[in-house]
């Protein structure tokens, strides 16, 4: 009976310091992860053009600014005025004669990444009614957010887009003509830091959880 009863107590020692183990373990992976895939803190970028003027924002040229980059992909009517902005210069979809439909004028950040689209600010001039755009978001080509023909009569106001997730390109498409062109200022962008790869540390806590998982799974059949 004293050796059946040493044996019982060996048995939940074990058992004890298994459980033990498990939420160490976990605990450790818990903690390790997340640092290699949570997004960091980054502060948003606001373009709003300072005092630049531009009226030829033609295809194959660029503007920069807090590390975001500004394409003409097509069109002949796209151009950065100064004393159109809100204030200072912006941007007019429509500069002489009206956008084109499918003119195409994109935002990535510099040297690539994701990043949030959260607001913008647009007007008319004259409070005329202005061409639309299509404000376009889209992953590595594909697009995944859309606020569709974007336009106005009135003095300048802030506009959400309401996208639902981070890109990496947002185009602005021309999507209808009206009276005059559309001005655009004080897009806010946000990047995104994230990494779906895990670094090496918690890679390491990962082995380590993962062997511990299977010594307690052997030492179980052997008690077993």
């Amino acid at each position: 009976m004293r050796k059946r009863s040493n044996l019982w107590r060996d048995v939940s020692a074990r058992v004890v310091c298994s459980s033990l183990m498990r939420r160490v373990w976990v605990g450790a992976i818990v903690v390790g992860l997340p640092c290699a895939i949570c997004p960091a803190s980054v502060s948003a970028a606001t373009i709003d053009f300072g005092s630049v003027a531009n009226v030829d924002f033609t295809p194959g040229e660029t503007y920069t600014e807090d590390g975001f980059t500004l394409s003409v992909l097509s069109g002949a009517n796209w151009g950065i005025f100064f004393a159109t902005g809100n204030p200072g210069s912006g941007l007019i979809a429509g500069t002489f004669d009206r956008i084109a439909v499918g003119d195409v004028l994109s935002i990535t950040r510099n040297g690539g990444g994701f990043f949030t689209f959260e607001s913008f600010d647009f007007g008319a001039p004259g409070q005329s009614t202005t061409d639309g755009v299509d404000f376009v978001g889209s992953v590595n080509g594909v697009q995944t957010e859309i606020l569709a023909n974007v336009f106005t009569g009135t003095n300048y106001r802030t506009g959400n887009p309401m996208f639902g997730g981070s890109i990496n390109e947002l185009r602005i498409v021309g999507a209808s003509q009206m009276d005059t062109g559309l001005m655009l200022d004080n897009f806010v962008l946000t990047p995104v830091e994230s990494s779906a790869v895990p670094e090496p540390a918690s890679l390491t806590l990962l082995g380590l959880g993962l062997a511990s998982a299977g010594a307690r799974r052997w030492r179980r059949r052997t008690l077993l």
